[in-house]
């Protein structure tokens, strides 16, 4: 079996102003009617009304649906599909963060394949290539529009469901900074520390190799000299283009390297505690970096030297990942100033439900250090702490 280092299908237009040729990508595509995806937020920004004047510029056919919200549920995919299939479109176009393009992948998935989209976690669940999507990111977080991932919540039991999904990738994406100028420092913060993950963890799975490992330590770089500057001044437009392509490139390498572990502590604690991604993914991975450090040494000790660390080069792997730990939270908390994590509303209580969740997760399986439920309990207390 051929096991490619780089795969990448999905055609990106990358610069500011680039939003104004959607209807161009489309007649590329040969597409003529569209189901464009978006939230109350985008709504309200305005930026989906920017979208739809160049469609009605061009005389393009489409339907909206905005009913879009933050952790989509199947239930919510299942009605735009549903809405999707009526108006008979013949591509799906998702503007917006992580949860509007994911919702879109799943909508236009679920155009060349049954329903319900929950059953494709199952990784023997065949599937067929949907091409049509068109994404459009706002927020420069989850890299949505590049990445193979789909991250679904159960509506009757709230968890999420991560479905890697390579045939429901963008055909096409849109990657325009002057979209995320309007995002407010929080919303950045979170978004950022996502990009953040995404780089570092793939970096340290077991399906990583030299050539990703490339990209990933540049986007590492990208977000930690960045990201503080697109939090302190959201208008600086050179900010948000670094981060802007970070976190396209941090999706694509979610396609090609995987996460670790830290991505399965973070969707467990988003479902179970209500905590954004990006600051789950913060609160989990200095942690999941220290523990890993016995096994990958080295490539711990470059993300410590990343993020600021300096070693003189007689440390054992435990003192790595303890210097790595101690550069990422002043990173956190210091030079991007994320709240402390007490002020989540945390409920330890919850710590062996999250635990007996976490435990054998898809993540965790490709984690470079083996890691048990005794493990998967202890990592939570010391992150929660």
């Amino acid at each position: 079996m051929l096991n490619y280092s780089f795969v990448q299908n999905v055609k990106a237009l990358y610069g500011v102003g680039t939003v104004s040729q959607v209807a161009e990508i489309m007649a590329e595509g040969g597409y003529k009617n569209a189901f464009v995806v978006y939230d109350q937020g985008v709504k309200a920004a305005g930026i989906a009304d920017k979208v739809l004047k160049c469609l009605d510029d061009a005389g393009v056919k489409y339907t909206i649906f905005d009913k879009v919200v933050p952790d989509p549920p199947d239930d919510m995919i299942a009605e735009g599909s549903a809405a999707c299939q009526e108006a008979k479109s013949d591509c799906v176009i998702g503007i917006g963060g992580g949860s509007t393009i994911d919702t879109a992948k799943a909508i236009n998935f679920l155009r060349f394949v049954p329903p319900p989209i929950l059953q494709y976690a199952d990784p023997t669940v065949p599937t067929k290539r949907a091409l049509g999507l068109i994404t459009i990111p706002t927020t420069a977080g989850t890299g949505s529009e590049l990445s193979n991932g789909i991250v679904v919540t159960n509506s009757k039991t709230g968890d999420k469901v991560p479905i890697l999904g390579p045939d429901a990738m963008s055909e096409y994406c849109i990657i325009d900074p002057e979209l995320m100028v309007g995002m407010p420092p929080t919303l950045t913060m979170f978004t950022g520390l996502d990009v953040m993950a995404h780089a570092a963890e793939s970096y340290t799975t077991v399906i990583g190799d030299l050539m990703k490992n490339q990209l990933s330590e540049k986007v590492i770089e990208i977000v930690y000299k960045w990201l503080p500057v697109a939090v302190k001044d959201g208008s600086n437009i050179e900010a948000r283009s670094y981060m802007a392509i970070a976190s396209s490139l941090g999706g694509f390498l979610l396609a090609q390297g995987g996460t670790n572990a830290g991505h399965t502590f973070a969707h467990v604690m988003g479902g179970k505690l209500n905590i954004p991604h990006g600051a789950a993914c913060a609160i989990a991975d200095p942690y999941v970096f220290e523990f890993n450090a016995p096994a990958i040494p080295e490539k711990t000790k470059k993300i410590g030297e990343l993020l600021g660390a300096t070693f003189t080069g007689n440390e054992t792997p435990e003192q790595i990942g303890e210097i790595t730990r101690k550069a990422y939270l002043k990173f956190r908390d210091i030079d991007v100033g994320m709240k402390p994590i007490s002020e989540f509303g945390i409920d330890k209580g919850k710590i062996g439900e999250m635990a007996d969740l976490a435990d054998g997760d898809v993540f965790i399986q490709i984690n470079p250090r083996p890691m048990n439920r005794d493990d998967i309990v202890a990592l939570f207390e010391k992150m929660l702490a």
